[in-house]
């Protein structure tokens, strides 16, 4: 596959003038994915939270690029679990009016399932053009450039904010106005939050998107830039920066998904590495191999096991939700008379809030398991599902209360997906998941230096959801999508090689 993918790289011939034209609006769209909630979009969409700068340039090239590519049916393959997937939540919003779910909060059900529709819409556009624009390793290494060109953005802006925070209290209402220019939401005085929504939000972007992208790059000594000083990257660099950034947004999802992230690629190179170092200690002895390759490998774990402690402890020392980790008694947990043992624990971590949302949540998959209960539609079950936990938590109360303009919804992608999708949907998703994962181990085990890194990661991207997917509840942030369209780009390749490109004259 690697070599096809390099004689379609070397056979494309000059790029088509559609090719030219969309590459700037391309460029623009990867710069501007750290602006989650800008001013301008959330005004067109009604002050929607979710309001992603770079769905400008998406609209544009969704009707000059995407558009041509599906109706001469050239979507790659690999996408097609996941166009699957929509047809199913289609199928299952369509029977939305069937449930007789009446109007609360001044919401509609069918209206908002419309909504939800369009944010998933939004999703996948993101990933079928990151899927079909960057044709060859020259336009996947300048992509990959100019993301992290847009990570440099948010971390600076973060770093800048953390600076504040020793010294405002709160934050000048001056820096506030210049913030507004890039969020609707206020800047928190004691999280960064970068150009995010939120701190939780730019934690999701650096584990699901950057961190990856960047250690995939590191790990097979390449870079996106076309300079290096005496192997140090900027990638490394950026990598460093946003470690410390990660730290200052206090997410505890981020913190887990980075230890996650730490973790797969001990499990993934560690045991090479430690194979390569028994060696060298058995002195060519391969039946004195195994013994020394366990003791490396044990040596790895605890020190990995030593890392995530020494990032505990000092979260802990700045942020009294993490140090209440350190004041668990299980045993006055498991003996709690009030709450059963799961309900106790959470509320003890204080993410009490999130488990009721779930437990909310999968209740109402459980009343519709095949199809669930229409995309966007779980917030209607809500009241009807809500555990009795609940009711002794403010939030949850605000979420009941028919006055309020807070609508619930499942806080998790894993289950919402299961709630308003059913287990066909989820199963979907998951298939589309699997074969993404398939393409990034053939990338890693190709030839292509850029590939390779691309597929590393593509592993890490996947697995980071894995965690992130239990925070994570919208389709429509780009981070879910774009190392996984870019994976798929290589394998559409293939498919373009006897076909012309859309807009593209003949002689």
């Amino acid at each position: 596959m690697q070599r096809s993918a390099t004689r379609v790289s070397r056979s494309s011939g000059p790029r088509s003038w559609v090719e030219r034209a969309v590459w700037p609006l391309w460029v623009l769209l990867l710069i501007t994915v750290p602006f989650t909630s800008h001013p301008w979009v959330a005004s067109w969409s009604g002050g929607n939270v979710v309001s992603p700068l770079s769905g400008i340039p998406l609209l544009v090239l969704s009707a000059v690029w995407l558009g041509p590519i599906a109706l001469r049916g050239r979507l790659p393959r690999l996408a097609h679990p996941l166009l699957g997937f929509v047809l199913i939540a289609g199928l299952g919003a369509s029977l939305v009016p069937f449930h007789g779910l009446p109007p609360w909060k001044d919401q509609d059900a069918i209206l908002r399932s419309v909504r939800a529709l369009v944010t998933l819409a939004i999703g996948v556009a993101f990933y079928l053009t990151a899927s079909t624009i960057p044709k060859d390793d020259s336009r996947l290494r300048a992509s990959l450039a100019w993301l992290s060109v847009g990570a440099i953005l948010t971390l600076a802006w973060a770093t800048f904010q953390s600076s504040l925070m020793p010294f405002s209290n709160p934050v000048p209402p001056r820096i506030q106005e210049i913030h507004h220019l890039f969020v609707i939401q206020d800047m928190f005085r004691t999280r960064v939050s970068g150009l995010a929504y939120e701190p939780s939000w730019l934690a999701d972007q650096l584990v699901l998107l950057y961190f990856p992208m960047w250690l995939g790059l590191i790990l097979q000594r390449q870079t996106a830039f076309p300079w290096r000083l005496r192997g140090l990257t900027l990638e490394l660099l950026l990598l460093l920066w946003g470690i410390f950034v990660l730290f200052r947004t206090f997410s505890r999802a981020g913190y887990v998904t980075a230890l996650a992230l730490l973790a797969a690629l001990l499990i993934s190179r560690g045991w090479s590495w430690s194979g390569w170092v028994a060696a060298r200690l058995a002195r060519g002895r391969p039946k004195a191999v195994r013994w020394p390759r366990v003791l490396v490998a044990g040596a790895m774990g605890i020190g990995f096991l030593a890392v995530s402690l020494i990032g505990l402890v000092a979260a802990a020392r700045v942020n009294p939700r993490i140090a209440r980790v350190f004041d668990l008694n299980l045993g006055t947990i498991t003996r709690s008379e009030r709450f059963p043992w799961p309900y106790a624990l959470a509320n003890r971590l204080e993410y009490g809030e999130r488990l009721v949302y779930w437990v909310s949540a999968f209740r109402g998959f459980s009343q519709s398991p095949i199809l669930g209960v229409g995309l966007g539609v779980s917030g209607f079950t809500f009241a009807e599902n809500v555990p009795s936990y609940g009711y002794y938590l403010p939030e949850i109360l605000e979420n009941l209360d028919p006055g309020s303009g807070v609508f619930p919804n499942p806080k998790s992608l894993w289950v919402r997906l299961l709630a308003e999708t059913g287990a066909v949907g989820f199963s979907a998703f998951l298939i589309w998941l699997v074969g993404a994962g398939y393409q990034a181990g053939v990338l890693r085990r190709g030839s292509s230096p850029i590939l390779r890194a691309l597929g590393i990661a593509g592993g890490l991207s996947l697995v980071a959801l894995a965690f992130e997917g239990f925070s994570l509840d919208t389709f429509a942030l780009p981070q879910l999508w774009l190392i996984l369209g870019l994976i798929t780009a290589t394998e559409a390749r293939s498919q373009t090689q006897s076909r012309p490109d859309p807009g593209e004259t003949r002689a």
